[in-house]
């Protein structure tokens, strides 16, 4: 059954609610690497230390998110087949330490790059405060639908962003931990690719991989760092391609070049390889 297009684009989506804590908030910035830096009095603490916390901005994109529906035989979707591709965020208004959130995902929509070359559905989320219905971030995950391309659909999907062919203007270093992949799956994310041995090597993996987003978390507390003076609140966009896996243990390393004011390129790479790609931020630059 080809991917019925209609049926996702109007998918009865219902809105989620999530309240959750400075102790989730803790153990998001622990999953993504906060104060794992090589030097001690660089130590991340307003990330990681509940008496001035403040939350990693990209935790937003762990929250209120909806059950899993893309498996039902009504879409079409050869779901096995399935790969987050890309992430963007834009956010409206910092992420408090603690609170309740409501989210609202929808197919925004779904690019068919032809037969046997797949397709990319993009999933935006707007998320928003429940207190007070003040917007906070809106989602957008590209994913590649790898096996069902060429059922008729748009063919115009955004191109990436394109990074300065120059040395870049900042370096950020960090070593993940062993069981870095087990610390960020307790944010939510429990697909067995990231703790099944052999769930992962049956996956043509030589063992669990990082998340990608766990990967996209290292790379923000990266650019907050050096170009937004560790002021989660100036962030206001940040996007990437997920490029190849990374594996608990290795050492990732963000490389950040300024583009103009309040605007970044990144990438992160791991033994030369490039793990995430085409990034960009867009921040307040103070």
């Amino acid at each position: 059954m080809p991917l019925n297009y209609d049926v996702m684009m109007n998918w009865p989506h219902e809105e989620q609610r999530q309240r959750y804590s400075k102790n989730q908030t803790i153990l998001y910035a622990l999953g993504v690497g906060a104060n794992l830096i090589d030097d001690a009095a660089d130590a991340n603490l307003p990330y990681v230390w509940e008496e001035q916390l403040v939350a990693v901005p990209t935790m937003a994109a762990v929250l209120a998110l909806e059950p899993f529906w893309i498996s039902d035989p009504r879409t079409g979707v050869t779901w096995s087949q399935m790969l987050h591709g890309e992430q963007s965020m834009v956010w409206h208004s910092p992420l408090p330490a603690s609170g309740e959130v409501i989210g609202l995902t929808v197919v925004e929509e779904i690019f068919d790059k032809g037969e046997g070359r797949g397709a990319i559905m993009v999933l935006r989320q707007e998320l928003r405060s429940a207190a007070d219905d003040t917007p906070i971030v809106t989602n957008r995950a590209r994913v590649f639908l790898r096996a069902d391309g060429g059922f008729g659909g748009r063919s115009d999907a955004p191109a990436p962003h394109v990074l300065p062919d120059r040395a870049p203007d900042f370096v950020d270093e960090q070593t993940t931990r062993p069981e870095q992949a087990l610390i960020y799956r307790l944010s939510g994310d429990w697909i067995p690719l990231h703790v099944d041995p052999a769930f992962a090597r049956n996956a043509g993996f030589k063992g669990p991989i990082l998340h990608g987003m766990a990967t996209f978390g290292f790379a923000c507390l990266g650019v907050l760092r050096h170009v937004c003076g560790d002021e989660p609140a100036r962030l206001k966009q940040l996007d990437a391609r997920f490029s190849s896996p990374v594996y608990p243990g290795e050492r990732i390393r963000t490389e950040i070049w300024r583009e103009g004011p309040g605007e970044a390129g990144f990438r992160c790479l791991v033994e030369g390889r490039v793990v995430l790609n085409n990034g960009y931020a867009r921040y307040d630059p103070g």
